[in-house]
């Protein structure tokens, strides 16, 4: 299999998906952080690229490009260019992962060297500027946490779409990860916690000046939950919750948070007692978006 691009991607589990790029089959596979694009029967090496991919945030925009475009097939000088962007839910093949809203698409087209351009003729741009979109991205999220932290930039070649094609006879070009700044919490203490347990408390990275924060204790469902699209109070216990304002750095620290072990409860019937793990999370008040720690308590009773 001959590689057509290579990227950084998060993560080290392997993870395959197979994608259309004109005639051939392409292959990605994550693998050891890099994500590595193949086809059967690629003659060059087309790779897709952006400026800014690292501790992005919503709004920001960053400038994609590639190397070789015209070297996939059905890509041509001239064709028009859609840069979109992806939940990670596209590495699983989830149909509904991107964001296919004409408006958040930002595009170009395909210059005569194999790489990307925008602007007018008379002002050239050289690559194509998109804004970071997040946290509602398709049929998920980008940048709430760091489970959805890493999201995908998707190039597409929209020329049969603009001369009036179906949606799905776009060509893609290329993928570039993305991986958002998220908050993070730590604690002081984070093993062999007892009932009633002080701990320090701190959270980076969250929303500036944000008065409608909260500290709150959270049970071992919680990842469940969030991960099944339920509602993540359901697992934390927020008849404790601590009101907080973060600072204009987006930092919150709590001198003093108590932990429960023992006399945890939440509308899902959760325990932190007996060397189970549970989380304390900083984020809104309403969806609990923002970073959370992890915690082990005593064992026993």
């Amino acid at each position: 299999m001959k590689l057509l691009g290579i990227t950084r991607a998060g993560g080290s589990r392997g993870r395959i998906v197979t994608r259309a790029l004109g005639s051939g089959a392409v292959v990605a596979v994550l693998v050891g952080g890099m994500l590595v694009l193949g086809e059967g029967v690629a003659s060059a090496q087309p790779t897709a690229f952006a400026s800014r991919t690292i501790n992005v945030l919503a709004g920001q925009n960053t400038v994609v490009n590639m190397t070789n475009a015209t070297e996939i097939p059905g890509v041509n000088p001239g064709d028009v260019v859609a840069v979109i962007e992806c939940n990670g839910n596209i590495g699983v093949g989830d149909p509904n992962a991107c964001d296919t809203n004409q408006s958040d698409a930002a595009l170009g087209a395909v210059a005569p060297d194999g790489s990307l351009g925008s602007g007018t003729a008379k002002h050239p741009k050289v690559g194509i500027k998109k804004s970071i979109q997040g946290p509602l991205v398709g049929d998920g999220y980008c940048g709430v946490n760091t489970a959805n932290a890493t999201c995908v930039l998707l190039v597409e070649d929209v020329q049969c779409v603009v001369l009036g094609g179906p949606i799905t006879c776009a060509i893609q070009m290329g993928a570039v990860p993305v991986y958002y700044k998220v908050a993070t919490v730590r604690l002081s203490q984070s093993t062999l916690i007892g009932n009633g347990q002080p701990v320090q408390v701190v959270g980076k990275s969250l929303p500036p000046n944000d008065t409608n924060l909260v500290a709150v204790e959270c049970g071992p469902e919680l990842l469940e939950v969030v991960l099944g699209g339920g509602d993540p109070t359901q697992a934390c216990d927020t008849a404790f919750e601590v009101p907080v304002t973060s600072s204009a750095n987006g930092s919150v620290r709590l001198k003093v948070f108590t932990l429960l072990t023992t006399s945890y409860s939440d509308a899902l019937g959760g325990s932190c007692a007996g060397g189970v793990t549970c989380y304390v999370a900083i984020g809104d008040a309403t969806t609990l978006n923002g970073g959370i720690a992890s915690f082990q308590s005593a064992p026993g009773p």
